[in-house]
């Protein structure tokens, strides 16, 4: 008996692994296709760049809440979007910081608003407090993601008026582009991994919904450790590179829209579309919105001392991951 439990377990996980592996490799594949599609002064822009890290590190957030959705999951979607800042926060960076070496955070991306992306980050957790999460707070979310947009250290007033000024030529750009021969051929490679992403999502929420009363307890683990770790690993292979690199600036740039994103665009969108409402208990809410706060601060610090996030610190924030799933998974 517990034999053949262990084995439907492992047979779970192992299903997971690899549809995961398959939605990591479809969502590059998007990336990638559509950055070319891109001017490339406009790719090539810092700003901009972080801003693309961001929401292509997001894409397999983007698919799994669309199958959440079709499925009628909402609460997978909470658990996802939240897991998955929890694990940029400590696991992707922390495994980034350890294998590529130290992080500088010297830029005013992260020293002037870092107090600001906690709040955005964590507004879900505020507006989910009873428990539900409206239409129109949804709207609110969207909103809020429309603003981070605009702030004045990703864009800028000049920047701003120079994109305006020069959106008519990356679009002319952008149709020429697409009307190359080489174009049409990716294109083609693009709906065929669009459609790849959007199959294996909704299979990877099937596997989740089906079988979360045999191993996790509840679809909300489920969301909220394996499939937020799957959902996180595009941004820690774009940060190992960057931090290769030397590229901090851009890690985290791409770090804070990540979170943004999440917090804010995709779980708007999902609330916006169908309400959700939480079935977890009081206590294991209040345990995951404090482990939240601990992580950000434990996250603040190490990355404000000496303005570094060095290989230590970076194998205490995995520490600190680990140990939040001990106790989320206990409670």
């Amino acid at each position: 008996m517990i034999s053949a439990s262990l084995e439907a377990v492992a047979g779970q996980w192992a299903l997971l692994l690899i549809f995961g592996v398959i939605l990591i490799g479809a969502t590059r594949s998007i990336s990638l296709i559509c950055q070319s599609f891109l001017s490339v002064k406009l790719v090539n822009k810092p700003g901009f760049q972080s801003l693309l890290a961001g929401i292509f590190s997001s894409l397999p957030e983007l698919f799994l809440t669309i199958a959440a959705l079709f499925y009628q999951q909402g609460e997978l979607v909470v658990a996802l979007l939240l897991g998955a800042n929890l694990a940029n926060l400590s696991l992707s960076i922390g495994i980034a910081a350890t294998l590529a070496g130290p992080l500088t955070a010297r830029d005013k991306l992260f020293d002037s608003d870092s107090a600001s992306i906690f709040l955005l980050s964590a507004l879900p957790l505020l507006l989910l407090s009873d428990f539900q999460l409206t239409h129109l707070e949804g709207l609110g979310l969207i909103l809020a993601y429309l603003i981070f947009l605009n702030r004045d250290h990703l864009i800028g007033p000049k920047s701003v008026k120079h994109t305006h000024a020069k959106a008519e030529d990356y679009i002319k750009q952008l149709l020429h582009n697409l009307t190359k021969a080489t174009r049409i051929k990716q294109s083609i490679q693009l709906a065929s991994s669009i459609i790849i992403a959007m199959l294996v999502s909704l299979t990877l929420i099937f596997i989740a919904a089906n079988s979360s009363t045999n191993t996790l307890n509840s679809p909300f683990l489920w969301g909220l450790i394996p499939l937020a770790i799957v959902a996180s690993i595009p941004e820690l292979l774009f940060e190992a590179k960057r931090l290769h690199r030397r590229q901090s600036r851009i890690v985290f740039g791409s770090l804070t829209n990540s979170l943004a994103t999440n917090s804010t665009a995709l779980l708007g969108f999902a609330a916006f579309i169908q309400p959700i409402s939480l079935t977890v208990n009081k206590t294991f809410y209040l345990a995951l919105v404090v482990s939240y706060i601990l992580i950000f601060i434990l996250f603040w610090i190490f990355a404000r001392s000496k303005h570094a996030l060095n290989r230590l610190e970076g194998i205490l924030l995995i520490g600190a991951y680990v140990s939040l799933l001990v106790v989320i998974t206990s409670l």
